[in-house]
């Protein structure tokens, strides 16, 4: 099920959990999550930003071997989807305060980006300039200074 027909069935939900089976994991999405989590088991939601969609859902989820400790009514049970019985209907405005305080997703990337080795390199080098008193230094040093400099560049290019 695509998150767009979930978020609009999450719309009209007053009194259902809707579990959606997501790889190993059973999902349930804005007020589901909600009901489930304020009746039935208090897992921490979080919110994530959807991109296609323009929104923010809030969603809980839990792995398949915690199923088993759930002792809601099951109205509806398919290989995809599981519809409980809340106990409670969903208040709208306690719905609305839950949903903003859950945290906001932000997914980081696997690794994290190596430092620009260039930058750091040519950074060290601008101080090594700045360091070096041309006025206070005879012709000779000057041109072992450049040719230390040069040295450098080489093996690092």
């Amino acid at each position: 099920m695509m998150k767009q027909d979930i978020f609009e069935m999450e719309q009209s939900n007053t009194d259902r959990i809707h579990l959606h089976k997501e790889r190993l994991f059973w999902i349930a999405y804005e007020k589901s999550a909600y009901l489930f989590s304020t009746h039935i088991k208090p897992y921490r939601a979080q919110k994530k930003y959807i991109k296609k969609l323009g929104l923010e859902m809030a969603s809980l989820g839990f792995p398949d071997s915690a199923l088993r400790a759930i002792t809601a009514p099951i109205i509806e049970k398919t290989e995809k989807l599981i519809v409980l019985q809340s106990p409670e209907r969903v208040v709208e405005k306690d719905f609305e305060i839950w949903k903003k305080g859950a945290p906001l997703y932000i997914k980081q990337p696997k690794f994290a980006p190596a430092p620009d080795r260039r930058t750091e390199f040519a950074d060290k080098l601008v101080d090594r300039l700045r360091d070096f008193n041309v006025e206070n230094k005879t012709p000779m040093e000057c041109m072992m200074f450049v040719s230390e400099l040069k040295t450098t560049l080489e093996y690092a290019i």
